[in-house]
């Protein structure tokens, strides 16, 4: 993109990055998903909202289905913060990874330098590729647990059927769970909207300076 070129260039950044260590790694990994938690939250809140509104009557006349639904969703949520740090390092480190070398080419490190760096400071000249890998990443893991009868759907059910599961007729709970499901599948298809190029570019000053500081 032109936006991160320009900012680039303007701000002098060119230059040759160190190899990295396993704790800049870890540190490059906590900054990215840092940029990510609000909006992972967002959607999981979201999603949250949507089920409850599903089951308002029910929720209204069972006095625990609220609590259960909301334990439910916090699990769901963590089970996936859980595996941010794993997301981030392969979408950054699982592509940027050789060794640095001083290069004479003008603009290196770049993608037609011999080596590609992977230090936390050579990031800052693949940023949309490293944004857009990390995004795919997390989208990809939210859409395989929110399929039918995936892990939060597996966890969310359950906590619905513990409460309504002994006092609420098969049929009603077979419409029930119809409803709940479309809901589960508009969850899954709002993944698509997470994050995009203006989030990007807002997030690019503060990532560029935290990079730079780990070599």
């Amino acid at each position: 993109m032109k936006f991160f070129k320009s900012f680039l260039f303007a701000a002098g950044l060119l230059g040759v990055a160190s190899a990295c260590e396993n704790e800049c790694r870890q540190a490059a990994d906590r900054d990215f998903i840092e940029k990510y938690t609000p909006l992972v939250t967002e959607l999981f809140d979201n999603f949250e909202t949507n089920v409850k509104a599903t089951f308002g009557y029910e929720v209204r006349t069972h006095i625990a289905l609220e609590a259960n639904l909301k334990n439910a969703f916090f699990k769901s949520k963590q089970a996936l913060m859980e595996k941010m740090h794993g997301i981030m390092d392969y979408g950054i480190f699982g592509k940027y990874h050789a060794r640095c070398y001083k290069v004479d080419t003008p603009g290196c490190p770049n993608y037609y330098c011999s080596e590609v760096c992977g230090s936390p400071g050579s990031i800052i000249y693949y940023l949309d590729d490293v944004l857009q890998r990390t995004r795919e990443g997390v989208i990809k893991e939210i859409k395989g647990e929110s399929e039918e009868n995936g892990k939060y759907d597996q966890l969310i059910w359950a906590a619905v059927t513990k409460i309504l599961g002994k006092d609420v007729d098969k049929a009603t709970l077979n419409k029930l769970r119809q409803d709940y499901l479309k809901d589960l599948e508009n969850f899954r298809d709002s993944t698509d909207n997470l994050c995009a190029e203006e989030c990007w570019e807002k997030w690019a000053p503060e990532l560029v300076y935290l990079l730079q500081g780990y070599d």
